[in-house]
């Protein structure tokens, strides 16, 4: 065995998702028992292995990696940013050819 294994698998349900946790020692569940919010970005998860015979306590380290669907909203203020920073000309340009 490893030391570094993938220790989420989601599971999707008709409402809502969840994470569900494995055990780095026994590969059984763990439960999250507490969270630290560390920044906007990362958050501590401290976590139970629910094997009676294993009881392992460990801490993982939840972070946002990349941004796959912006949010709504996003894509109209990046546009109305980079029309805003064209000159003149060219922004009343490409504002007619939007209108055609």
């Amino acid at each position: 065995m490893t030391d570094f294994l993938i220790l989420v698998e989601l599971e999707t349900g008709e409402c809502m998702s969840r994470a569900r946790i494995y055990c780095t020692e026994c590969d059984e569940k763990a439960v999250v028992t507490s969270s630290n919010k560390v920044s906007k970005q990362v958050t501590h998860l401290y976590c139970q292995c629910q094997n009676v015979h294993c009881g392992h306590t460990f801490r993982l380290s939840q972070s946002f990696d990349h941004t796959i669907s912006p949010p709504a909203g996003k894509h109209e203020q990046l546009v109305l940013g980079l029309l805003r920073d064209l000159p003149s000309e060219q922004r009343d340009k490409i504002i007619n050819q939007l209108a055609e």
